[in-house]
């Protein structure tokens, strides 16, 4: 598991780009690649599960602060949000840890909790909240399943970033993301 691409561990409390996950990995070849102590890691961490779920946490802080404000977005400023090249290198260096929290949800069920709590949820709520006032200001149809649709976008995104070969590169992306917008948030005829 890779703590930071250049070896050393962070002074805060989770190292964000711990997304090089090996699931076999021991504390100790964790704190070898961090370029610390494996007491160090101990020090902050109870064991590895604790590791992971704090940086699952800190993966929506950073999302969070590099993507600005959803409660106050429209739809069509989420759709351009998701168009940046920022956004989607964001969603390209999650892609392994998302391969994780997957695979790891029945031997640590916490680890996807976690993610649920501190990222998925909360992005849920905010998207919800965005459709429906889409919905009401007419961009999307007014008998749009909002819970459908989120299930929809997400169900997309994690089978292009995970079941499919990886997009080879931001533009890649960019088309797949338009497609995908375009699909589920086409213009209601009138």
């Amino acid at each position: 598991m890779r703590l930071r691409s250049c070896g050393q561990m962070t002074s805060s409390p989770v190292p964000w780009n711990m997304i090089d996950c090996e699931s076999e990995a021991s504390i100790e070849k964790i704190a070898r690649r961090a370029g610390t102590t494996r007491a160090a890691v101990y020090r902050r961490y109870k064991n590895k599960t604790d590791l992971l779920v704090h940086a699952v946490t800190h993966m929506r802080e950073r999302a969070e602060s590099s993507l600005g404000p959803w409660e106050t977005m429209s739809l069509r400023e989420i759709t351009q949000l998701y168009r940046r090249t920022e956004t989607i290198e964001i969603l390209l260096s999650y892609t392994r840890l998302l391969a994780r929290l997957i695979g790891s949800v029945c031997d640590h069920p916490e680890i996807m909790a976690a993610y649920n709590a501190s990222y998925l949820e909360p992005r849920r709520v905010l998207f919800g909240k965005i459709l429906e006032r889409a919905k009401a200001d007419g961009t999307l149809r007014s008998a749009a399943d909002v819970d459908i649709i989120m299930d929809m976008f997400i169900g997309a995104m994690i089978a292009r970033l995970l079941l499919r070969s990886r997009p080879g590169d931001v533009e890649e992306m960019r088309g797949y993301i338009d497609r995908l917008f375009a699909q589920l948030f086409a213009e209601p005829r009138r």
